[in-house]
């Protein structure tokens, strides 16, 4: 009977582990048969593939070719990247810095409005920083192009004074339970209708020693109304790409 039982446990034991074995396999072949390559011929329509990929997803460009395009940037489910690559990358070295005499190896994107680039850097001021905004959501970002938004923004900041000019941009990292938290804007960018915000969020190590105090960063800077103008959504993303909020600009 004692052979018999530790027969048994044997194939027990062995029957477990070709199990765990059969679900990670299933497992990442499910993760891979995620990810697809969708190849962009000359002439082709880059916002499409755009549009079509999910994350893990690689755009493949034509080494050579000119894209004349705006990009936007739509709304996906779940977490991760996409990357945009030239057809040639293959070729290029490993961890050696580019030059010109490479160029034959690239794809080049060229905005389809005259003298506007692709992806375009604005420029802001700094107006006001908080730990303590009267905000108890998730991440948000806001516009305040309105009187409501830019009176919501001062509302939650209320140690803030609005600038004489241009458009209040507010970012909230939303409630947190303690201490050693913070957000700060790093950079603002205009694609095609999109006003394309990037933010380090800041969270404290968990054997970190923090305040035990309830605490809501928040960052708010300035733009100019220009570089508003035809703007229709706000995107949040932290510094590792990942989107965090996304709003109608009023």
């Amino acid at each position: 009977m004692a052979e018999c039982s530790i027969k048994a446990a044997k194939f027990s034991f062995l029957a477990i582990n070709k199990w765990i074995t059969i679900t990670v396999i299933l497992i990442a072949a499910s993760l891979t048969a995620h990810a697809a390559t969708i190849t962009v011929p000359a002439g082709g329509n880059v916002q499409s593939a755009i549009n079509a990929a999910q994350y893990g997803d690689t755009i493949v460009l034509d080494a050579g070719a000119i894209y004349n395009t705006t990009l936007t940037l739509p709304l996906k489910s779940g977490t991760g990247e996409i990357v945009i690559q030239s057809s040639r990358l293959s070729e290029l070295p490993e961890g050696v810095r580019v030059n010109l005499s490479q160029s034959a190896l690239f794809a080049k994107i060229r905005s389809s409005i005259p003298a506007e680039p692709v992806v375009k850097t604005v420029a802001f001021s700094e107006v006001a920083t908080s730990q303590r905004a009267n905000y108890d959501g998730d991440a948000e970002v806001i516009v305040g192009s309105s009187n409501a938004a830019r009176d919501e923004i001062l509302r939650r900041v209320n140690t803030a004074k609005a600038p004489p000019s241009g458009v209040l941009v507010g970012v909230f990292q939303g409630e947190q339970r303690t201490g050693g938290h913070g957000v700060q804007i790093a950079k603002i960018e205009r694609s095609g209708d999109q006003l394309i915000v990037t933010a380090t969020f800041t969270v404290p190590p968990a054997d970190g020693f923090v305040t035990q105090v309830i605490t809501s960063p928040a960052h708010l800077v300035s733009i100019a109304s220009g570089d508003l103008a035809g703007a229709k959504t706000a995107i949040l993303f932290d510094a590792s790409g990942a989107e965090r909020a996304r709003v109608t600009i009023p």
